[in-house]
């Protein structure tokens, strides 16, 4: 069997903002949110994203990190792949991230919403039965 989807046992999307031309992390007040749940997000990615044959084949596994901007209208953009262990997995992780709907609650510090960057890792795993 195979596992695919959002990290989340200890490897949370993490987050930074825009400030003075560079990506600063800090604590936000509020986390973008997709639609109107918590876990928007990763349900959406769990449903679209697929295991990669060639991968399935190989028997790779493995974590993919992609880099999303959410800006202060709730937009996507800017993903990028910044880790891949190869075999389609990055490609299928960064096609599912360009699937998000620009549909995101944006960040929000100091009471404002600003443009923030997501870091969203998506593991891929081959399951023993």
């Amino acid at each position: 069997a195979f596992q695919q989807g959002p990290a989340r046992k200890g490897i949370p999307t993490t987050y930074k903002i825009f400030v003075d031309g560079s990506w600063i992390e800090t604590k936000l007040d509020t986390k973008p949110v997709l639609g109107s749940d918590t876990l928007g997000m990763d349900k959406f990615i769990l449903k679209n994203l697929r295991y990669p044959m060639m991968a399935q084949r190989a028997g790779i596994t493995g974590e993919v990190l992609i880099t999303a901007e959410i800006t202060e209208n709730g937009e996507i953009i800017n993903e990028t792949i910044i880790k891949d262990p190869g075999h389609g997995l990055g490609e299928e992780a960064l096609r599912v991230v360009k699937l998000l709907p620009d549909k995101f609650s944006p960040a929000i510090l100091d009471g404002h919403p600003v443009r923030a960057q997501a870091t969203i890792p998506l593991q891929f795993r081959i399951i023993k039965q």
